[in-house]
């Protein structure tokens, strides 16, 4: 499941992308835009060596990171490919896998274009040295957020300004991304833009005649005025925005807030914000694909590998108190088998709204039908509320039947003996529920269609 989601995802994007074997380099599966790139029509590729069919080499590759590679943390670097002939932003994962366990994943960003337009810059000895700077920048930093970083820091001398900053926009609200501040700033730049709508930083580019790009000084305004106005609820003196488009999208916005030099001239930031919007696009892509090291795609629980990560932080975690709840769905084989996937997935989608709601901390799905939560430093009686929470609810439905172990210690906290004891605890429930059914006869039909009815009710509710 894991990686058709992958798929689906580089194909939507789409991302040069490719699923791969650690153990022997056969590949699994390619996004189309990577089999588009590599001129491939049908199925040679799978199970191809990766360092055969991507680097046209023999053997594997001498920079092979499969061994460095781990679930929920990346390698970026850029490379050359001369089969494709394309200059690449690559990010190397681990992701899972049902049949292979971990399987390599990488995603790819054809940066080509971005390469030449940059060189070709270097070249134009007309060209100021900050536009040089942002040029070596952009080719030389490979980690996106130090890249972007830097940009804003040569802007921001530049212009001499106060500071420099990205804004983007979530649900038409801003935020501040990444931003630059030097000592002589008297404000912080998300007190000013924090917040504000798309709409308040547009309004500012009907006094241009410079599309989405914007140099005003309070000085030259009369006090009356609008523009006047703004920069008094900014808290600034003198402002330069440019607004990231692509495709007459708003990504966000430059600001540079307080410059004092080159304003007559901002032609960098028309060269350097396609950049920073094409940095930004590829982060956010990014950001989805990170979620398949640790989202259930069937649930949107966090899922194993963020359960095993959990595990480790709770290791650096001062624990006054740990609580642990272990959750089994009764019967989903059964429902599986007799009912089909369909309706096990129903079930298994409802056993997590179910404790999702029940329990106020993280639940986990690390299992077909397992689920698990850390209460951390809570009271005893606090614990003890969410168990009896979760039981009495349970004892209400006749469609949802869950087995289910506690613990709670305060002393001498052993997570591993923890979840030993809470897992068998969990066990001996299970035990008892399958005893219990089976010396009252129970008619796992009548069962299965009660089942059936409390799910179709519940269907649209999902």
């Amino acid at each position: 499941m894991v990686i058709d989601y992958y798929k689906l995802l580089c194909d939507a994007i789409p991302i040069i992308g490719y699923t791969a074997r650690i153990d022997n380099h056969e590949i699994l599966d390619m996004s189309d835009a990577m089999l588009r790139h590599l001129h491939i029509t049908d199925n040679s590729h799978i199970n191809s060596k990766c360092y055969k069919l991507i680097q046209g080499k023999n053997q594997p590759c001498q920079f092979c990171n499969n061994s460095k590679l781990k679930c929920g943390e990346y390698c970026n670097y850029y490379a050359y490919n001369t089969i494709m002939n394309s200059h690449l932003a690559i990010r190397d994962t681990l992701i899972p896998h049902e049949k292979f366990g971990m399987v390599r994943a990488e995603a790819c960003f054809d940066i080509t274009d971005d390469i030449n337009q940059l060189k070709a810059l270097n070249t134009q000895t007309s060209y100021n040295r900050a536009l040089g700077e942002c040029a070596k920048t952009l080719i030389n930093i490979s980690d996106t957020a130090s890249a972007i970083e830097t940009l804003l820091r040569i802007l921001c001398t530049f212009f001499d300004g106060d500071y420099s900053c990205i804004m983007t926009y979530q649900d038409d609200i801003a935020s501040i991304l990444y931003q630059y501040v030097t000592l002589r700033a008297e404000y912080d730049p998300a007190e000013s833009f924090g917040r504000r709508t798309v709409e308040y930083m547009e309004y500012w580019y009907k006094f241009s005649t410079k599309k989405h790009k914007i140099f005003i000084d309070k000085n030259s305004l009369s006090p009356d005025s609008e523009l006047h106005d703004l920069l008094e609820m900014a808290e600034l003196n003198s402002i330069i925005l440019a607004s990231l488009r692509k495709n007459d999208q708003i990504m966000g916005t430059i600001c540079i807030g307080n410059p004092n030099i080159n304003t007559e001239d901002i032609r960098i930031l028309r060269t350097i914000s396609g950049f920073i919007v094409s940095f930004i696009e590829k982060q956010q892509l990014i950001a989805e694909l990170e979620k398949i090291s640790y989202e259930d795609m069937l649930t949107g629980l966090r899922n194993r590998n963020a359960y095993e990560k959990e595990i480790q932080n709770l290791y650096s975690t001062p624990l006054h108190s740990l609580g642990i709840i272990f959750a089994d769905i009764n019967g989903l084989k059964e429902t599986n088998d007799n009912l089909g996937h369909e309706y096990g997935d129903i079930l298994i989608k409802w056993t997590s709204n179910y404790l999702k709601v029940s329990i106020p901390f993280t639940v986990f799905r690390i299992g077909g039908d397992e689920f698990v939560a850390f209460v951390i430093n809570e009271s005893e009686d606090e614990f003890n509320r969410i168990a009896n929470a979760i039981q009495n609810g349970l004892s209400e439905m006749v469609y949802l039947n869950l087995s289910v172990g506690y613990t709670w210690n305060d002393t001498n906290i052993d997570i591993p003996n923890q979840l030993i004891e809470t897992d068998q605890r969990m066990y001996e429930t299970k035990q008892r529920y399958y005893a219990v059914r089976k010396y009252n006869h129970m008619n796992l039909t009548t069962q299965q269609q009660v089942l059936i009815d409390e799910i179709n009710r519940l269907k649209n509710l999902l």
